[in-house]
């Protein structure tokens, strides 16, 4: 992901329980991901919202290279307040491959239904106001969304197109077209990468990851490979996917070479991924967890065979995921043991940190909480 926070050493979080890893060496799978402990979580807060139309769809993180959650002064209010962003929101048929939400130092942006039916890039000043429509897609659904500093960039599956257009709103750019299901969505400060569905046969499924230049030019394959890869995000060295077919995590260098597993789920699927801090940060249905990019072995934020864990985000101190199952938002310092409940009562799915508080999507809301 783009405008992640400098690699600070981010000690590993502690397991709660095992799962398969590369070896640092060969880079390369050794276990499987074999059972999990339910992590405790005290102490809540809670979230409605208002709005008169549009559907979001949410699900991912993008924050300033040098938030830490900001300074007070950059909050909506004091830590524990509650935000009340959008409400009367459906968020079951806009995006069903990958739910993003986004926060920079100005807004909120999700994907939502119009009034006319198609899909598109909503925001909401991140302390309350109005809602705006940024973007229109070309259909009724969006794979995935991500932004930087002056543009949203997102998926259109049902065109089979990524396009850009700008955080204030304006003429959307098609910076690639003729992309067979395109999902996942990653941005970095050159280039946009995505995933997609490959040449299908009666035997074989293969999937495609793919860059592009931010201005736009001729699409790059950086591999195609059997399988069907739908996550993504990127740092400075490579990019990262979950194959959603194998149950695996895969690594490309951006320089150029050979994909390697560092991953291997025995059972489950992922629901996000994200890069920060030197490290990688996914959701599986039934697990939270992270593995240092310079490898080692796989670290357990949260586990339980009930759950549903539908997004994670990652600050420079500390981590934050959804529990749909549960209906809560939960938090945990980086290198800590002890989780706090942000929310209870919710149906949350996506979550983003951005200056001093939290956002999530509920099935019909975005809410947020201040944390700093």
């Amino acid at each position: 992901m783009a405008n992640t926070p400098p690699d600070d050493g981010t000690p590993a979080l502690r397991p709660c329980g095992p799962m398969s890893a590369r070896n640092p060496q060969t880079k390369m799978n050794s276990a499987g991901l074999v059972s999990f402990f339910a992590c405790a979580a005290p102490f809540v807060a809670v979230l409605v919202g208002t709005l008169g139309c549009g559907r979001s769809a949410i699900d991912d993180l993008t924050y300033p290279a040098s938030d830490s959650l900001g300074s007070t002064t950059d909050t909506c209010g004091a830590a524990g307040g509650v935000t009340v962003l959008a409400s009367g929101l459906d968020t079951e048929s806009v995006a069903p491959v990958m739910r993003d939400v986004q926060a920079d130092a100005n807004a909120v942006y999700w994907a939502g239904d119009l009034a006319n039916g198609s899909a598109g890039i909503l925001s909401v000043p991140r302390c309350g106001g109005a809602v705006s429509t940024v973007a229109t897609a070309g259909g009724s659904t969006i794979g995935g969304l991500v932004i930087d500093s002056t543009s949203v960039y997102w998926t259109d599956p049902d065109v089979g197109a990524v396009m850009s257009a700008p955080l204030a709103g304006g003429v959307a750019t098609t910076l690639a077209s003729g992309q067979v299901q395109p999902s996942g969505i990653a941005v970095d400060a050159t280039s946009v990468y995505w995933t997609a569905s490959g040449e299908q046969n009666s035997f074989q499924v293969f999937g495609n990851v793919m860059r592009v230049a931010l201005a736009g030019g001729a699409p790059e394959t950086l591999l195609t490979q059997e399988g069907n890869p739908v996550l993504i995000a990127v740092d400075a060295d490579n990019v990262y996917w979950g194959d959603q077919s194998t149950s695996s995590l895969v690594e490309l260098p951006l320089a150029g070479g050979f994909p390697s597993t560092l991953v291997s789920l025995q059972e489950g699927y992922f629901t996000h991924l994200t890069v920060a801090n030197g490290s990688l940060y996914w959701s599986t249905n039934d697990t939270v967890a992270s593995l240092l990019v310079a490898g080692g072995t796989p670290v357990t934020l949260a586990a339980s065979a009930g759950a549903f864990f539908d997004g994670v985000a990652v600050s420079a101190t500390n981590a934050y995921w959804t529990d749909g199952a549960a209906g809560t938002v939960s938090s945990e310092p980086l290198g800590g043991s002890v989780v706090a409940t942000l929310a209870t009562g919710q149906s949350p799915q996506g979550v983003a940190v951005s200056y001093g508080a939290v956002y999530w999507t509920n099935a019909t809301s975005v809410a947020s909480v201040n944390v700093k």
